[in-house]
């Protein structure tokens, strides 16, 4: 299982946006929420995001990411991009365990 649970005073931002950065995590793709069945060895994902915003939205509610030059976070976006890509590739498929432990 893996959790994804913004922290307000390591990434510098007010505990009253904390739902708010989640949620953005997720539009934007920089979380995707997806499940993998052990029975039928497949993934699927539990709240696609059809149009994502940009990775800036998010990038920029947290002070921890305020260094970020646009270079680097167009990079960010290209790896967010890259990640979802691979994992709608395996969406629906049979994975066999080398594959499913590389996703």
């Amino acid at each position: 299982i893996h959790v994804f649970s913004p922290c307000p005073t390591g990434w510098r931002f007010p505990p009253a946006q904390l739902i708010e950065v989640g949620r953005k995590a997720v539009q934007t793709n920089i979380v995707p929420l997806w499940e993998f069945n052990n029975q039928d060895r497949s993934l699927r994902f539990t709240h696609p995001v059809d149009n994502p915003l940009p990775v800036e939205e998010y990038l920029r509610l947290i002070r921890k990411y305020s260094h970020l030059s646009k270079e680097q976070i167009v990079h960010i976006q290209k790896r967010t991009d890259e990640q979802i890509e691979m994992l709608k590739h395996f969406e629906g498929e049979k994975l066999e365990t080398s594959e499913a432990v590389a996703v």
